[in-house]
């Protein structure tokens, strides 16, 4: 268990992709159906979680599909909703999805998308079917960089 602690702290992390982490967190406290939203500990979670599924897959880097396979179950359950949104059937999963799906106001989205992405980003994501079919929506830009060459350290 300790040499696999001490592999995954090598898996490598790019500096957009910790930005992108960043971002999604601090985006679960501005929404207005969240009443209390993540911390900088989720941030560090979610970051630890895709640099363990990197290295369970094989990689040496986080991509941008570990970080979205991930983000809905690593998230969802950190955060508050508002009252009425959640009597209005509003749920954190799918609130946590909507952020993927904006690309988390980072200039990520859709249209800048390798094509392989969104077919792998939705494996093993939890939720609602909403939120499943939602998730894999986001990886742009660094996406098709980082599936060319890895990122450097």
């Amino acid at each position: 268990m300790l040499a696999l602690k001490e592999r995954v702290r090598h898996v490598r992390v790019a500096a957009e992709l910790r930005r992108y982490v960043v971002e999604i967190v601090r985006r679960t406290r501005v929404l207005p159906a969240i009443q209390l939203g993540c911390g900088p500990r989720a941030s560090i979670a979610l970051a630890g979680a895709a640099k363990a599924l990197a290295l369970f897959e094989g990689e040496e880097y986080v991509r941008p599909e570990h970080l979205i396979e991930l983000a809905v179950p690593v998230l969802a359950h950190r955060m508050v909703l508002d009252p009425q949104a959640k009597f209005a059937g509003t749920t954190a999963a799918a609130l946590v999805a909507g952020i993927l799906r904006e690309g988390a106001g980072s200039g990520i989205g859709r249209e800048n998308a390798a094509p392989g992405l969104l077919r792998a980003a939705g494996r093993g994501c939890t939720g609602s079917p909403a939120a499943r079919n939602a998730s894999p929506s986001r990886a742009g830009w660094y996406w098709a960089r980082a599936a060319a060459q890895p990122p450097p350290d």
